[in-house]
């Protein structure tokens, strides 16, 4: 089982080029038009991929609407728009932006991150229990951070890999801490390893 993605892009090469990069790593839905995609939005799914200019409005607007279903959803807008004109409008709902000149990359390290995410411990982390008990009470970015930390990367890291600020990523750190309890992330992590507070 790998991660379900959906894709709402209306350009054929660009649905046809991520179906083939990410073959064998997401299992992506595609959809050509928010009309197509919308009945969709309510289902489970691990990430988005959706194009900032859809032949029947705004994928913005679509991933708004996805994120009042599901405020933890994780949306890439990829779009071939001036990223001044894109940028803030997504970072400011939460949304990461990639440019479809080069944001490829930036799309292999989100799918990775919704890998990790989708299958944490059962194959590397081997804290799976404990982990499934806070489950409820986390966002999917906070379990991408949880993550990412484990893995060793640093708070600059992360935020890159995530494609967020710092600022962001320490409140994610403080929201997770206060929803679990904990401190310091190290000591959810040690907990998460060893079962001790």
């Amino acid at each position: 089982m790998r991660p379900r993605v959906m894709l709402v892009e209306d350009y054929v090469p660009i649905r046809r080029q991520l179906c083939a990069t990410f073959r064998g790593v997401l299992d992506i839905a595609c959809f050509d038009t928010i009309a197509e995609a919308e009945p969709h939005i309510a289902e489970r799914w691990d990430g988005h991929i959706l194009d900032r200019r859809l032949p029947d409005g705004d994928g913005i607007a679509l991933a708004q609407r996805i994120l009042a279903q599901d405020p933890a959803a994780s949306i890439v807008l990829f779009t071939g728009d001036p990223p001044e004109a894109t940028c803030d409008e997504a970072t400011r709902h939460g949304i990461v932006y990639a440019h479809k000149t080069a944001g490829i990359a930036l799309l292999k390290q989100m799918a990775a991150t919704w890998v990790r995410a989708f299958t944490p411990a059962r194959t590397s982390l081997g804290y799976s229990d404990r982990l499934a008990q806070l489950d409820s009470m986390l966002t999917m970015r906070e379990r991408e951070i949880i993550l990412l930390r484990y893995e060793g990367l640093t708070r600059a890291q992360a935020a890159r890999r995530l494609a967020i600020g710092e600022s962001t990523h320490r409140q994610h750190v403080t929201d997770l801490l206060r929803k679990t309890g904990f401190d310091r992330l190290a000591q959810l992590i040690a907990w998460l390893n060893t079962g001790k507070r």
